[in-house]
């Protein structure tokens, strides 16, 4: 993927996204695809990992990454800013609901999976420990580890915190199923699938020919699934797999 600084996208109209420079993290994946299924074209703006960031700080008040500006709007931090900016942007395809019940559904869903205290939350917190284990007492000044709240307590809970959203999704997939439908609400594609197809990544990577992440890092990504006290149900692979295979695009490119 080609990026520009934060100083060339302050300069620029239009859709800017800052996303993971070399990295596949899912809020930042899951950004670019909601962008790219609706063929909204943005210049990707690098963010380092776990980095200080000051020019993008200096930019737009955040270190962090996915953060969508569009024209002089106010930035865009936050996962579900994101999305309805990609929503009024186009409308097509629809990946909130028009029925006011499937869209609570979706977007309650979605916040299970990528907000605040929800599954990717959780995996967080056993690949910064597995950091802070190789790394030792430096790794506690990062800001990542400051701001997701590990410790030691946090990370005795993560494991029965992201079993339940496992249970929870795989269950909502076998009703879905039942009734005929692919998908994890409605009859077509929402967001809830194209999050779960990129966040599915910390608990089951796919193969380096389809996501070529780093070593280092896909050894610290690793440290999430052997220390569940079951495997990741082969009906979410299944669906992981069919969202890759259907809508979305491979090998992944960051």
């Amino acid at each position: 993927m080609d990026y520009i600084t934060a100083e060339q996208a302050a300069k620029l109209d239009g859709l800017r996204l800052v996303v993971h420079h070399g990295v596949p993290g899912p809020w930042a994946e899951s950004a670019k695809a909601l962008f790219r299924l609706k063929g909204i074209p943005f210049a990707a703006v690098a963010q380092a990992g776990g980095g200080e960031n000051e020019d993008l700080v200096a930019w737009i008040r955040h270190r962090n990454a996915p953060v969508a500006i569009y024209n002089d709007d106010a930035p865009r931090a936050h996962w579900l800013e994101i999305l309805q900016l990609a929503e009024s942007l186009d409308p097509s395809p629809p990946l909130l609901p028009t029925i006011a019940e499937e869209r609570i559904e979706v977007v309650g869903l979605c916040h299970e999976i990528c907000g605040q205290n929800g599954f990717a939350w959780h995996c967080r917190l056993f690949m910064i420990d597995a950091m802070v284990q190789a790394v030792g007492e430096t790794a506690r000044d990062q800001p990542m580890v400051r701001e997701y709240g590990w410790s030691d307590e946090s990370v005795l809970r993560a494991a029965d915190n992201i079993e339940a959203l496992l249970s929870l999704l795989d269950a909502k997939l076998a009703l879905q199923s039942q009734r005929g439908s692919k998908y994890f609400v409605g009859n077509t594609m929402t967001a809830v699938d194209v999050y779960w197809a990129y966040f599915s990544q910390l608990v089951a990577i796919l193969p380096q020919d389809r996501n070529p992440i780093p070593d280092s890092l896909r050894q610290f990504w690793g440290a999430v699934a052997p220390r569940l006290n079951s495997p990741v149900p082969e009906r979410l692979l299944a669906h992981r797999d069919f969202m890759f295979d259907t809508h979305l695009s491979l090998p992944m490119d960051f």
